[in-house]
């Protein structure tokens, strides 16, 4: 690519990042929150992500080390839901036993649910902590 295309892609995406951040319509829809002041993880905790996008789900178990975050498992796999109890059905028999967080991630938009003025990323399935991202 030349130093023009990647100007404007540049350029594109600025303005598409300015553009949601101020709630008008965009390719590039997100929510503005702030991360958590202290981890979620502990070090050398199991912790699980799923990723839902259309059709596709992906999901890991990983662990988090001194150095960062090492890949257990991993696989990937076509579904859809027809209802939000399926859904939940499904995150529920996805969840690891030994795994406390749960970290969700949604390649399409979601409403989020504020409480108190901040962005709630927990809910509860059973005795699992799991956090939206």
């Amino acid at each position: 690519m030349d130093i023009k295309t990647l100007s404007k892609i540049y350029h594109n995406f600025v303005s598409e990042l300015e553009k949601a951040t101020k709630g008008k319509t965009t390719s590039l829809p997100f929510i503005v929150h702030e991360l958590s002041p202290s981890p979620i993880v502990e070090e050398g905790e199991v912790f699980q992500v799923i990723v839902i996008g259309g059709s596709v789900y992906k999901q890991a178990t990983l662990i988090k080390n001194g150095k960062g975050i090492e890949i257990l498992e991993k696989k990937e796999e076509q579904l859809t839901f027809r209802t939000e109890d399926e859904f939940l059905r499904f995150i529920d028999l996805s969840l690891k036993k030994d795994v406390n967080v749960l970290a969700l991630n949604f390649a399409y938009p979601i409403e989020p649910v504020f409480e108190k003025g901040i962005l709630d990323f927990f809910f509860n399935l059973g005795h699992k902590k799991t956090l939206f991202l």
